[in-house]
Parts: C-alpha cells; sequence; structure tokens
C-alpha cells in the first residue's frame, strides 16, 4: 500500500529481518518509530484514489457473480432441453436387474457367446420378445476404458431350419415370428495393440421401439491373453462339430462377405458328371461341415489364403452341371484367390459368373448347348418400391423449402433479405434444422431402396452376356 512518502527497505541475504532507514537515508533507525511515523493521513489524495478502486472492485465482482450465476443456470437449463430433445425418456430406458428394459426385450443368454473368427472378436446375444412389440434400428453402443477408439461392427440375424441355420437381416425391422440374433464383431487390432494384460468392454443394444429410444443393458465382455490363446476359442479350428444349436456359423456368416456366383460346368470329351462340393473338397482341400451336407470350409493351413473361405451351395437353384453357390470371404483377395485356384487346380472346366450374366457361345466348337436365354430367365427391376418412397422425399423438400422461406421473411438481415425472389436459403433455420432434413431425406431414400429390394427378391437383375469358347477357357 502506497503512503505517499518515499522510504527505502533493505532485505539482508543472511538473516532476512527488513531494514528501515530514516528520511534522509542515512542511519538505520528504530523500525517501529520509523514505521509509525510513516503512517499517512486517510484523507491524502492517494488513499482516496484507492477507496475509490477497493470500492468499484468490490462492486464489479458483486454484479459479475451474480451475472455468471445466471449464466450457469441457462446453461444448465438449455442442455437439460436439449438432453430430452435428443435423449429418450429415462423411465422407458431404465436398465432391471434381469437386463431387459421396459420395452419387454431381453437377452435368451445374459452371458455373451464370444469366439475368435476370421481375425475378428464375435460375441453373440440371442433375443427374448415377451411384448411382440415392432423394434428397429438396433445397434451396439460399446465403450472401451482402455481405448480412444474402437472399430465395431454390429448385424443381426434371424433363424432358419435349414442350411445355413442363419439368415441376415438387412432391413431396419426385425422379425417377430421367428429367433434373433444380435452378433457383434470386433476387428483383432484393438487387442493386438493394446498394452493392457486384459480388456474389459461395457455396453448396451440400442433399438427404437414405437418411437422412441430404448436400450438393453448385457453383461460386460472381459478377455484376457489366456481366454483369446488354444484352439477351443478359435471357430474354425472347432467348426466341424457344428450343429445347429450353436452359434459357428454364425460366427463364420457375420465375419465374411457374401458373393452369389453360378458355376457351369462346361464338358469336355469323357468328362462325367461331377459334384460341385466333391471336386472342392479334392483338388482345394475344403472339408464338409457335419451338420450341413451343402457347406464346405478351408481350414486345414491358417497360412493358406484361402483359410477361412466359406462355400454355401444353393441346392434348389443349383441343377446338373450348373450350381449357384454363396462364397463367403474375409477380403477380395480371397474372392479373387478362389477364382484362381478354381481355374488352375480344379482339372474340370468350370466357368464362374455372377448372377446377373448369361453366357453364350462363339466360335468353331460347338457349344450352343450352354447358352442361356436372358428372356426366360432374367427380369427387369422392379420400381415400384421406390414411388412412394420418391414422394416423401418431394413433399420433405417442399416442406422444407417452404420454411426457410417463411424463416427468409423474418429476418431482418440485409444480405438475407436480397435473396428473396431470387433464391432460397436452405440454411435460413439454422444448421441443426438443415441436419435434420438432410437425415430425414436419406432415410426416406434408403427405404425406397429396401422396398424396391423386398419387391424384386423374386426376380433376378438384367444380366450381360458373355461369349466363351474352349480357347477362353483353356
Amino acid at each position: 500500500l502506497c503512503r505517499g512518502k518515499a522510504c527505502l527497505k533493505i532485505i539482508r541475504n543472511d538473516d532476512a529481518v527488513p531494514l528501515v532507514f530514516d528520511d534522509s537515508f542515512v542511519n538505520l533507525g528504530i523500525r517501529a518509530e520509523i514505521l509509525e511515523s510513516l503512517s499517512a493521513d486517510d484523507t491524502s489524495p492517494v488513499m482516496t484514489h484507492l477507496k475509490r478502486k477497493l470500492t468499484q472492485s468490490k462492486y464489479d465482482v458483486k454484479e459479475n457473480e451474480k451475472i455468471y450465476n445466471d449464466l450457469m443456470k441457462l446453461r444448465q437449463g438449455a442442455a437439460y432441453l436439449y438432453y430430452k430433445t435428443v435423449s429418450p425418456n429415462s423411465a422407458d430406458a431404465v436398465f432391471n436387474e434381469a437386463g431387459g428394459s421396459s420395452g419387454g426385450l431381453s437377452m435368451k443368454n445374459q452371458s455373451p457367446w464370444v469366439k475368435i473368427c476370421n481375425k475378428s472378436i464375435v460375441a453373440v446375444f440371442e433375443l427374448l420378445d415377451k411384448t411382440k412389440v415392432p423394434v428397429e434400428d438396433m445397434y451396439f453402443l460399446l465403450d472401451n476404458p482402455t481405448s480412444l477408439s474402437m472399430v465395431y461392427t454390429t448385424k443381426l440375424y434371424e433363424k432358419i431350419p435349414i442350411s445355413p441355420f442363419w439368415k441376415e437381416n438387412n432391413s431396419t425391422k426385425i422379425n417377430k415370428d421367428g429367433t434373433t440374433a444380435v452378433v457383434l464383431v470386433i476387428d483383432m487390432k484393438e487387442f493386438k495393440y493394446n498394452v493392457n494384460v486384459g480388456i474389459e468392454l461395457c455396453g448396451v443394444v440400442a433399438y427404437k421401439s414405437e418411437g422412441k429410444e430404448q436400450f438393453l443393458s448385457i453383461e460386460n465382455i472381459c478377455l484376457s491373453p489366456s481366454d483369446i490363446m488354444g484352439e477351443h476359442f478359435d471357430v474354425l479350428s472347432t467348426v466341424h462339430s457344428q450343429d445347429k444349436d450353436n452359434y459357428k456359423l454364425l460366427a463364420l456368416l457375420a465375419t465374411t462377405e457374401k458373393t452369389q456366383l453360378l458355376l457351369r460346368h462346361i464338358k469336355q470329351e469323357n468328362d462325367p458328371q461331377v459334384n460341385l462340393l466333391d471336386i472342392l473338397c479334392e483338388h482345394l482341400h475344403m472339408e464338409r461341415i457335419t451338420a450341413a451336407h451343402n457347406i464346405i470350409i478351408h481350414k486345414q493351413s491358417p497360412y493358406h489364403i484361402l483359410h477361412g473361405v466359406l462355400i454355401i451351395e444353393d441346392l434348389v437353384a443349383s441343377e446338373v452341371g450348373k450350381w449357384s453357390i454363396s462364397l463367403h470371404t474375409r477380403s477380395p483377395s480371397q474372392f479373387l484367390a478362389f477364382i484362381h485356384y478354381l481355374h488352375d487346380a480344379v482339372p474340370y472346366r468350370v466357368l464362374p459368373t455372377t448372377t446377373n450374366q448369361i453366357i453364350t457361345s462363339r466360335g468353331e466348337h460347338d457349344l450352343s448347348v450352354y447358352d442361356e436365354d436372358p428372356t426366360n430367365t432374367f427380369k427387369e427391376i422392379n420400381y415400384m418400391g421406390i414411388h412412394t418412397s420418391t414422394l416423401k422425399q418431394t413433399a420433405t423438400l417442399i416442406e422444407y423449402l417452404d420454411d426457410c422461406m417463411t424463416k427468409m421473411n423474418d429476418s431482418r438481415d440485409p444480405a438475407v433479405l436480397n435473396k428473396i425472389g431470387t433464391e432460397i436459403d436452405i440454411f435460413a433455420g439454422g444448421q441443426i434444422s438443415y441436419v435434420e432434413f438432410r437425415k430425414k431425406l436419406l432415410q426416406e431414400a434408403l427405404q425406397g431402396i429396401r422396398d424396391a429390394e423386398n419387391q424384386s427378391s423374386r426376380t433376378v437383375f438384367q444380366g450381360t452376356s458373355m461369349t466363351f469358347s474352349f480357347d477362353d477357357l483353356d
């Protein structure tokens, strides 16, 4: 505090005792007397100014604290309103001890079935529905406290009575008449490069029921290096014991991508009638699965490029010398390798094509017996399912543009007012409104594609013609 008088203070290093000199800075005076003589008058200009500043500071602090409290209350209120908007009703999403929710959906196996398959961790949960309320948009929400990010995929499968006993559900709605399994596929990189001894995954299954977001709690998935070691934990090493009641085939289907192929046997002289799966087992060293006679898999060596490739023959669509198969591969390189092995290792002329291709013969050899008629085999795509979606998208677009024009008319910004009559500002309603509009438009477009796919499920896409000769097959 400034007293308005000159004063010299010296701090000695040895004892740190302050020394106060007199007014002439010559003699060291008695500290108490000098300090007493330095007391200034409270009415001095300096003291008056400092008191005024002190009073002003106290007032500013008091007023700013009030404004800060009001701001905090406003932010808390805004955050709560936003939470109520984007989050489900807590009364409808509370978890009970059985692992279910108020929506009536629960898990048949509270402890997940966890295995390694095709370089991925697979966890399977089977659903139980007691209310038969329509459920859609189901997916996992996982949290790994030991990792900043995690790559995983959610897939839905419905149980079927015939091989391969599971069928992927690509629609947003779940069939209530059958058994549904929710499959979690986690990339093995999350475990290879983790410095922790073990990994614990916690999360929920999120879904939408009657327009409301619901959550279904699941048991934590805990894995350690000792858990994932050994053949018993690898699906490919124990798939030969597959039966209809376990999930080994389901894990193989969930960790691979399916490609539909048509394989045709182009006979040479003295070629016998052959069985596709038999010749693939003999020459490509694939093996049959005990419980499914129309499924073969390559699992002999983990270092072989075909390791993990699964082939399912469609016995209904297959004919003598012409087979319809589903080729399940982990990567595109495996698909290409299978085509090469089919051409090089199999001692028969087997011509593979996709299902939307037909073949016709050319050249000097008589191969017309293999010609396919596109008018009898292929039909046009049914676009009727897209009509309703297009009308909904148009109505959504018109409604959003009308709202944007209304917002522009209510605006006081000269730049916005100058656009009226010449253009429409699609961001006039704000970024949040635009994001919601875009999301709704994309959802309606996706639904139209799925409706068209369902209506065209009984037809085959228009095919392209493929010509061949014996020279092409040699």
